[in-house]
């Protein structure tokens, strides 16, 4: 529904304007469209730029509907304290492509181990080029066709 203006006529009292039952009833259906559209009455809390929970510990989903992706325009950065990650021990990324600036770390980069050819074939029964591991005590790397050691 678009938003419907209440008709206030050309003068006061002229009677060109809406009926009083006319002008509530579309500043009900405007509250009506801005309840079921906003954040109202929810726990989230939109200011200028920043969206946030107004309960403590609270996490914000954003949820696209069917095959709907969320779509970041800028970069993603932590907080002034440097200490934020992209998931976790429990809940991981399947993947993550990256552009031709690559893999940049400050710190430890941890590559999938195995503890030999067996389980890590059973693993990774698709691998793809470029994948790394450590198999055993041993970096390898993934050709296109087969696994190779890293000298």
């Amino acid at each position: 529904m678009a938003r419907q203006n209440i008709n206030l006529g050309t003068s006061p009292n002229d009677g060109s304007g809406d009926t009083l039952r006319s002008a509530f009833d579309k500043v009900n259906d405007n509250f009506i469209e801005v309840y079921a559209s906003g954040p109202t009455g929810s726990n989230i809390v939109i200011s200028g730029s920043t969206i946030s929970a107004n309960i403590t510990n609270a996490n914000i989903a954003l949820s696209p509907d069917g095959i709907g992706k969320v779509v970041v325009n800028s970069d993603i950065v932590p907080d002034t304290t440097n200490l934020r990650r992209l998931g976790n021990a429990n809940l991981t990324f399947q993947g993550a492509h990256l552009g031709s600036g690559g893999l940049v770390s400050a710190g430890p980069i941890h590559v999938p181990q195995y503890a030999n050819a067996t389980v890590r074939d059973a693993t990774i029964t698709t691998p793809s080029t470029g994948m790394i591991v450590l198999t055993g005590t041993t970096f390898q790397g993934y050709n296109g066709s087969s696994w190779v050691d890293f000298n």
